[in-house]
């Protein structure tokens, strides 16, 4: 790059710099090349100015960020460690969920296997909602009984409670 100082006018001098072809083609130009150089160099704003060519107007006051020099930092946030604390968070949050999930899961099953076993066993009579029954093992299946384990020496599988949605709740004694 080479700095020339251009005399426009009476004494002002301005300072331009330009590459080396451009000196070469504005040596070997006419006048007018030269007159035309020197305003395009005159309407060039420092990079420093935050000029738009479209409104010819200064739009620093316009911009979300600072466009000076002295201007505020420009911190970019860590977004890694956002990412990285909210999946842990995400990931906790969902476990439980999950856990909750298979202990739901084991307690639906069971009350179904329950529920399934009383209901094939034999009996002779129509079980009342609320009150307790004892399902015991026979010869040829399971049987279910209004006699309590403590009165009958069979093989006592459980005793049960018909709920009021007709399902078979096990009872721990």
């Amino acid at each position: 790059m080479l700095k020339l100082l251009i005399k426009i006018r009476n004494d002002d001098l301005i300072p331009v710099s330009i590459g080396t072809l451009a000196v070469t083609n504005l040596l070997l130009g006419t006048h007018s090349q030269l007159c035309i150089f020197v305003k395009n160099a005159l309407k060039k704003k420092p990079d420093s100015v935050v000029w738009d060519e479209a409104t010819n107007a200064f739009v620093a006051k316009l911009l979300p960020y600072a466009s000076s020099v002295s201007g505020p930092l420009i911190d970019i946030p860590n977004v890694d460690a956002f990412k990285r604390k909210g999946v842990e968070k995400a990931s906790k949050i969902l476990n439980a969920e999950l856990e909750e999930l298979q202990t739901r899961i084991q307690q639906f099953v069971a009350e179904a296997s329950n529920t399934q076993r009383v209901y094939a066993a034999t009996y002779k009579f129509e079980p009342i909602v609320g009150e307790t029954y004892h399902l015991y093992e026979g010869k040829t299946g399971d049987f279910l009984s209004i006699i309590p384990p403590s009165q009958w020496r069979k093989t006592h599988i459980g005793s049960f409670r018909l709920t009021s949605d007709f399902k078979w709740e096990i009872i721990n004694n």
